[in-house]
């Protein structure tokens, strides 16, 4: 008791700069949950909760150092909760400094409770299972197919040997589909994913080119200084692949901020060229 008073006399100044409200209220049930209040000493979380998510929606992880989505190791309780260490929050509710103890969940129920993180609490904020929201959002990342790109090759076709040919390709809207609920949070869960990178293979064992979006087409009397071009070197035919990288991102109500899914996906289109050698001819007059 005495050196959890004497850590609580020095922590405040630090804690109250970026305060993590816990709270107990229980998503699943208090048979998975371990029932009670967080700020009643001795309740116990969810094994799997990796952050508390405050009232204004800022998520702080549960163990400090590690990714907010990265599954817990770690099985939390209540230690001990001082009372008049922090100020009130938004709502003028009393946060109490509270002490929680880990143990590791391979452990078992008889592992032994040391002293984890320390947090300003207060009644609004709630323990959330991000790794499950995380692992859900790749789950449906992977299961989504992006629209193919379409792409246009001028001269359409054939094109000479030596000539730049011109590649371009029309842009691609975003892809939502519809918002699903975390069957472990109860939250609803918005994934969006976009179309980030381009990559050009031209099928001749040149370097691919990567671009941001789809390059324009050419125009006459347009610029062409963001023309993507290339040249044949020798005659044949050739299959032209682009792949179009999405990179998805998820958004989960209540939480504030995007959060960028590890797994991009990517679609492809493939366009046959036909390279031709141009030859020149002597003609008599």
């Amino acid at each position: 008791m005495r050196s959890r008073l004497f850590s609580a006399l020095i922590l405040p100044v630090v804690l109250i700069a970026v305060p993590a409200y816990a709270d107990d209220s229980n998503p699943l049930g208090n048979a998975a949950h371990g029932g009670g209040h967080a700020e009643s000493t001795g309740s116990s979380f969810v094994a799997t909760s990796t952050a508390y998510v405050d009232s204004d929606g800022h998520a702080h992880p549960l163990r400090p150092g590690t990714r907010d989505d990265a599954p817990s190791l770690y099985e939390y309780r209540v230690g001990q909760v001082f009372s008049g260490m922090c100020p009130d929050d938004a709502q003028g509710r009393p946060v109490g400094l509270v002490f929680l103890d880990e143990r590791l969940i391979s452990d078992g129920p008889t592992g032994t409770w040391t002293l984890g993180p320390v947090y300003c609490a207060s009644p609004g904020a709630q323990p959330i299972d991000l790794g499950n929201i995380a692992g859900q959002a790749a789950t449906v990342t992977e299961s989504l197919t992006p629209p193919t790109p379409r792409v246009r090759v001028q001269p359409g076709g054939t094109t000479l040997v030596g000539n730049p040919t011109v590649f371009s390709g029309s842009d691609l809207a975003d892809v939502t589909p519809p918002a699903l609920t975390n069957p472990l949070s109860g939250r609803s869960l918005q994934l969006t994913v976009q179309p980030t990178t381009w990559t050009w293979d031209f099928g001749d064992g040149s370097p691919v080119v990567t671009t941001d979006g789809p390059p324009p087409a050419y125009e006459h009397g347009s610029s062409n200084q963001d023309l993507l071009t290339h040249t044949y070197r020798r005659a044949g035919t050739v299959s032209v692949r682009v792949t179009v990288t999405w990179t998805a991102s998820y958004t989960v109500s209540g939480i504030a901020g995007a959060r960028n899914v590890a797994n991009p996906v990517a679609s492809t289109t493939t366009v046959a060229l036909t390279v031709r050698q141009a030859r020149s001819q002597l003609v008599s007059h």
